[in-house]
């Protein structure tokens, strides 16, 4: 990374206009400010700056710093702004900083990373603006978290800008009506501007993320069989069982090949028929659920109920009642 304590100045003019447009693999990016060098100006030779409604109103207020221990990558800085909208009269203020009249029309949206301070607590939703001399274009981010987040706005989403040949500020604002709370602590890092192959890059490395996920799902089998218990006399699904029916549900899914045999039985307490019927029940309960729920084909499924017949182990232990109240699920690989 280029710093500014470089004497040379032809230097100085070629790394700036190298930094202007970066190669991301066949992407082109325009770097406005990656607070690396702690200091002004940004990647564009502009400055930057905390804003206030009213400098004299001390119940409202945004200072910005840099943070060297919070920051998206491995050195240099980001930017904290330590906003506070909690005040009696009408309260904004935020960060600005300047784009140097950038000619943007070969670029088609706004990058940049977010993230809240847990200890201090942040506004979950705050607007960004990007400003040319005659027009000012809003978006409201949302679902600012504790963590690091790449948002990426479409230029298409600053609806109030036509021009985009000579563009003057970028602009970060809180308000007394869209911050909650009103007082806290944002950090912002790596601010630029992208032609949209970024975007385009990241969903064909998301696609074969989820692609690889896929395929290790397909390798990882279930056990020969699935045993759903019940409480005693009971036909409903108890909460702790369905994390095992939507693996079931996940691996009929990737493996439509796959065919469930749905066995219910129960335990010795009450009389056979009863826990035929109960043992019926619970097998067509859980049917229901693949079906209805899971949006698996029913005639994947077969069901049966064995009432107390089959046990495996012991009926006259609590312990071992528990263990035979149960719907085995047996995959049938065709």
């Amino acid at each position: 990374m280029f710093r500014k304590s470089c004497s040379n100045l032809v230097l100085i003019l070629v790394v700036s206009m190298v930094l202007m447009v970066v190669g991301r693999g066949n992407a082109a990016i325009l770097k406005v400010a990656d607070f690396d060098s702690g200091e002004k100006p940004n990647n564009l030779r502009g400055d930057f700056g905390a804003w206030d409604k009213d400098p004299t109103d001390l119940t409202q207020t945004c200072l910005d710093s840099f943070s060297s221990e919070v920051r998206c990558g491995d050195k240099g800085y980001s930017l904290k702004l330590s906003y506070d909208v909690d005040s009696p009269n009408p309260a904004y203020n935020g960060f600005w900083t300047k784009l140097q009249n950038q000619d943007l029309k070969d670029y088609k949206e706004l990058v940049f990373f977010v993230k809240g301070d847990e200890e201090k607590g942040f506004t979950r939703r705050f607007k960004v603006e990007l400003k040319n001399p005659t027009q000012v274009g809003s978006f409201l981010v949302t679902g600012v978290t504790r963590e690091w987040q790449k948002v990426i706005i479409p230029f298409q989403k600053f609806k109030r800008i036509t021009d985009w040949s000579q563009m003057t500020e970028f602009v970060v604002v809180f308000d007394d009506l869209t911050s909650n709370p009103k007082e806290g602590v944002i950090y912002i890092d790596d601010v630029y501007f992208s032609d949209g192959k970024v975007a385009e890059e990241a969903k064909v490395e998301e696609a074969k993320v989820e692609e690889a996920k896929v395929e290790e799902a397909r390798k990882v089998s279930l056990p020969p069989t699935v045993r759903i218990n019940f409480d005693f006399g009971d036909i409903h699904i108890p909460a702790r069982e369905f994390p095992k029916l939507n693996r079931v549900v996940d691996t009929l899914k990737l493996n439509p090949e796959y065919k469930l045999r749905i066995e219910g039985y129960s335990d010795s307490v009450g009389p056979d028929e009863l826990n035929l019927l109960l043992s019926r029940k619970r097998a067509a309960i859980i049917l229901n659920y693949l079906v209805i729920t899971g949006g698996i084909d029913p005639d994947r499924l077969h069901a049966v109920g064995y009432g107390e017949a089959k046990p495996i182990t012991e009926n006259d232990t609590r312990h071992g009642r528990a263990l035979n109240r149960r719907v085995e699920l047996v995959i049938i690989e065709k």
